[in-house]
């Protein structure tokens, strides 16, 4: 709710907060709290975007010029039909998941683990990031550096493939995550659109329930995209539509939607598409967990039954409280918007001491890399380029480069 509701705080951060106590929880457990993140966040980030004009989460920046002109009622109206899109779409997108889940035989967790089927989706996932980047080029390079940087597991490739890994040996993603994505949020500054118009400018009509369907479609199949399934979803849902009502709300229900069934890659077959699942993936390596476990399919398969159960509840009780308390949360907000960059300041400086007390380098080698990485995630953000890229090959990059030396060995 509060990386929704918290203005310009990226849905990573939230995922990220989770890391000092890692140790002590499950699989299970880290799983749980992504889904009520990434959940929670596009609920309440259509409530800070609908009440404020400022983005609760980027997927939400499609239409916040186009309802700058509504009044009170009717974004009052917009919030509760966003909600109920919202609901029937990720609910909807749950039993979608869980059919696929009931349906499809515990083979294709296996087919999808060959070696070949990785490499060919391992590769495909960084090629989305490319290709979806509004700058296909900077993307690209920031995919070789990232593998550049990824740690050194392979053995088989020449020392010559890890030139750089003398300087940045035992980089944390962490301290690049929140360089890179973080520390650039602390310098933006937004415009405030509280409740601007006071008047009921009577542009929003009767709830449009065919938009919340087709929206949520969109979503549920745009979401096993790799790369800003939500963002990409959202604006084509929009574009979709006519009239305001319907945008917004196929807007936020294609979201919604495709949030849910971009869990699947990462649950199945341990493949993230979005960073939030690179950062659950991460998470679970520093744990020492391999997922999936596939020595135990019906643990994993129960496992991922309940959690859509879980995310139907969630999306439930997400419902009913973004549609109440409406003054509450824009009394919040402004609060928020008053002091964001002390939170989140704070938020960072907690974060870089736990990761660095779990990593293996020194103060000064740490803080060094640090600044590096946040240097050039504010170079990157000034210049419009995404930064995404670079930590998913961090992180995929090494697996690429393993699966395919498998497959070339078997031909």
């Amino acid at each position: 709710m509060l990386v929704g509701l918290f203005p310009a705080m990226p849905i990573a951060l939230g995922m990220m907060l989770i890391f000092p106590f890692a140790e002590i929880m499950s699989v299970f457990e880290i799983f749980i709290y992504w889904a009520a993140v990434i959940i929670g966040s596009q609920y309440f980030g259509s409530v800070a975007a609908i009440t404020t004009g400022m983005p609760g989460e980027t997927s939400s920046l499609v239409y916040l010029n186009a309802i700058k002109p509504l009044g009170i009622t009717d974004r009052l109206k917009m919030i509760l039909y966003t909600a109920r899109g919202s609901l029937t779409a990720s609910v909807a997108a749950s039993v979608v998941c869980m059919a696929v889940f009931l349906i499809g035989s515990y083979d294709f967790m296996f087919w999808f683990n060959k070696i070949w089927v990785k490499a060919v989706v391992f590769s495909l996932a960084l090629g989305f990031f490319i290709y979806l980047s509004s700058n296909r080029w900077a993307a690209a390079i920031l995919v070789c550096i990232g593998v550049l940087l990824g740690p050194k597991n392979n053995y088989a490739l020449p020392d010559t493939w890890f030139a750089l890994q003398l300087v940045f040996q035992n980089t944390t993603f962490f301290s690049m995550a929140l360089g890179l994505l973080i520390v650039p949020e602390l310098f933006k500054k937004y415009n405030e659109d509280h409740w601007r118009n006071k008047n009921n400018t009577n542009q929003v009509g009767d709830m449009p329930w065919g938009s919340a369907v087709r929206g949520g479609i969109i979503g549920s199949f745009i979401g096993l995209i790799p790369g800003p399934s939500a963002t990409l979803s959202s604006n084509l849902a929009y574009q979709s539509e006519r009239d305001l009502a319907r945008k917004v709300t196929a807007a936020e229900s294609a979201n919604n939607s495709a949030m849910i069934t971009s869990m699947l890659p990462l649950l199945i077959v341990g493949i993230p598409i979005t960073i939030g699942e690179v950062i659950v993936l991460q998470i679970l390596q520093t744990k020492l967990v391999d997922w999936p476990d596939l020595s135990d399919v019906g643990a994993i398969g129960s496992m991922l039954i309940q959690i859509q159960l879980i995310c139907v509840a969630l999306a439930v009780v997400f419902y009913f409280l973004s549609t109440r308390l409406i003054d509450f949360y824009g009394r919040a907000l402004q609060v928020l918007q008053t002091r964001f960059r002390v939170i989140l300041a704070v938020l960072i400086a907690t974060l870089g001491f736990v990761d660095f007390y779990y990593s293996e380098l020194g103060i000064i080698k740490y803080t060094l890399l640090f600044l590096f990485f946040s240097f050039i995630g504010l170079w990157l953000d000034r210049k419009g380029i995404d930064p995404i890229p670079m930590l998913f090959a961090f992180i995929l990059g090494d697996k690429v480069i393993w699966t395919a030396i498998q497959v070339l060995a078997q031909l």
